[in-house]
């Protein structure tokens, strides 16, 4: 009995180590094997488009329904395209305004 436990708290010491989804076994068994595919790695520039190489920013802007200074700064951002993405705080008064 205690060597089960020991070994199971040993593969979930592993997976939380190796940063692995516990849940996702597919990719659990494909790591533990060394089976992964590059395609499995293809990095986000490439799948939007851009080359291996190529080093993308994304300006996020935060904390969206705060203040009306916030929003009005934050759409316009939006609007000009110097901002990649933005967040709401939905327990806000202002943004129901």
């Amino acid at each position: 009995m205690i060597s089960v436990t020991l070994l199971c708290v040993v593969i979930i010491s592993y997976f939380h180590y190796n940063q692995l989804p516990i849940y996702n076994l597919d990719l659990a068994l494909k790591f533990i094997k060394n089976s992964t595919q590059k395609e499995d790695f293809k990095s986000l520039a490439e799948k939007l488009g851009y080359s291996e190489d190529d080093k993308l920013l994304v300006i996020h802007a935060d904390d969206l329904g705060l203040e009306e200074s916030v929003n009005s700064t934050s759409f316009e951002s939006l609007k000009k395209n110097t901002v990649s993405s933005a967040s709401v705080i939905m327990t806000t008064e202002i943004l129901m305004k």
